[in-house]
């Protein structure tokens, strides 16, 4: 199988779509909980055993998704059968075990976490593709960061500025293929100004960092400092990044 981390997407290895992954609170497999006598494991958060499929092959998937279609699964750096597409970068260490801030990467995912109590961050992440053939706008309340969705022109003329709401994003369209354009740094209600964190996935306006000689690693990680309404992303450390070169 072929796993896209910046679409979720997970493919057979002749490229038939299989499934999305998602998690709501981008929940990784270090953080489920050991089933004893099983390779499953259970969320946390929802209370559900979560799929292994670290062992299966691109038949093993298409029989378990014939069971059950929204089933949820994971898989660690010890999958048999797993490529993975990653993003290409400088990848910092949490090495002063800050608190970790995840990010959400699509709709389903923000609104997701909102309704398990984090504060959602949204940038933007990518250029909206003008030939997709889903459409969005996106509005956000500024005191609780609940968000508003439409997704289509006869039922969302409503998304405006009104009140405490804040349009975040005009109408667009989306391919659903490639990456969504809009994310979000999920923040726990108890962060408070001046706490600094590790934000583990920084969202892609904040990924390049121009040198003098014209260079731009990608920072694919990095620590930050929460103001109580956005994060100011540290410096990073030029010695430790890697060369450069064309």
């Amino acid at each position: 199988m072929i796993y896209d981390q910046k679409t979720g997407r997970l493919y057979t290895d002749d490229g038939e779509f299989l499934k999305t992954v998602y998690c709501p609170l981008a929940l990784q497999a270090k953080d489920l909980l050991a089933i004893h006598g099983s390779l499953d494991r259970l969320c946390p958060s929802c209370d559900t055993a979560i799929r292994s499929i670290d062992g299966m092959t691109d038949e093993d998937m298409r029989d378990a998704l014939d069971e059950d279609e929204d089933l949820c699964v994971f898989a660690t750096p010890d999958a048999k059968h797993i490529t993975v597409l990653a993003s290409v970068g400088h990848r910092e260490e949490n090495t002063e075990g800050l608190p970790v801030i995840r990010t959400a990467r699509g709709i389903e995912a923000m609104e997701g976490a909102y309704r398990q109590g984090y504060r959602l961050v949204i940038k933007k992440a990518a250029k909206p593709d003008k030939g997709g053939q889903s459409k969005y706008q996106i509005r956000q309340n500024a005191v609780t960061s609940e968000i508003e969705v439409a997704g289509d022109f006869r039922g969302g003329w409503w998304l405006e500025e009104d009140g405490d709401w804040r349009l975040i994003a005009n109408w667009f369209f989306h391919d659903d293929n490639s990456p969504f354009p809009y994310a979000a740094y999920l923040v726990p209600r108890f962060l408070q100004p001046g706490d600094r964190v590790f934000l583990e996935d920084l969202i892609k306006a904040e990924w390049i960092e121009v040198w003098n000689q014209g260079n731009g690693p990608r920072r694919l990680s990095g620590v930050a400092t929460w103001d109580g309404t956005d994060f100011e992303l540290d410096e990073a450390d030029r010695g430790d990044l890697p060369e450069i070169v064309g």
